[in-house]
């Protein structure tokens, strides 16, 4: 279960008083605009969307022998990535490193045993042997996007997945759902509220609001760290030497 947009709206003008819409200071427009910065702001802090992206590596276009590209565009709603993993015959997951280190080796082509990540730009960076090279992103090079490159160089058309936490999508329509965990998409309203009494200039209720919005943040945000705790890692807990082993646990012991 979740919040629709078009509930929201209309507990966020109950939070503003308005109760008469003939008479109200805001137009739906506006505080639909206050409820996605809120819910992108809740999203990117507490991320509870994963999702996945995958690519096949692709040649460099116009090149004349089999050359791959390096570097491929990310999705335009990635706010952070978990894990990258490439397939050869078997998934194995690739290691992070900075673009330094991939362009300072960049003549080294194989199977990519590492990548990492352009924030927002409009260019794409290719290499040979002999050069770095620039191209744009696209024709008008008004578009700006995250890039991720793999190192070494790819040989082949190797298909790339990328697991990440995504950014909440704009709400537009009144059915659309808001995708916080509905225990803590009220903190949605809240931040809705803390910028509608921000632009009035009633800075002590705005920040009131603020407040509200940040505990629910932090509720969320250790809901999705127990989530991850409980799904994806094993449980663990320290023993002594001394301590009768079980087997139901990864123990870790000190040596000293």
């Amino acid at each position: 279960m979740s919040m629709r947009l078009g509930y929201l709206r209309r507990h966020l003008r109950e939070q503003l008083k308005e109760t008469n819409p003939d008479d109200s200071l805001w137009t739906d427009l506006t505080l639909n605009d206050f409820i996605n910065e809120g819910a992108k702001i809740m999203a990117s802090r507490t991320q509870p969307i994963d999702t996945l992206f995958q690519f096949q590596c692709s040649l460099v276009p116009g090149t004349t022998t089999n050359e791959f590209r390096r570097e491929y565009r990310l999705p335009a709603d990635m706010d952070e990535i978990f894990s990258v993993f490439l397939y050869n015959g078997e998934q194995y997951e690739l290691r992070k490193c900075d673009m330094a280190f991939a362009l300072r080796n960049s003549n080294f082509v194989g199977i990519p045993d590492r990548f990492y990540v352009r924030a927002l730009t409009r260019k794409r960076i290719e290499s040979n042997s002999e050069a770095i090279t620039v191209s744009e992103l696209d024709a008008s090079n008004k578009q700006a996007r995250r890039m991720l490159g793999l190192h070494p160089k790819p040989s082949s058309s190797f298909v790339v997945t990328v697991c990440y936490y995504a950014s909440h999508f704009w709400m537009r329509n009144d059915a659309d759902s808001c995708i916080i965990p509905f225990e803590f998409s009220r903190g949605v309203i809240d931040y809705a509220a803390y910028l509608a009494h921000s632009s009035d200039e009633m800075y002590a209720t705005a920040n009131l609001y603020l407040e509200k919005f940040n505990s629910a943040v932090e509720g969320c945000r250790a809901k999705m760290m127990n989530q991850g705790q409980e799904t994806r890692f094993p449980t663990v807990r320290l023993r002594d030497d001394d301590e009768e082993r079980n087997d139901d646990y990864y123990e870790i012991g000190f040596a000293y």
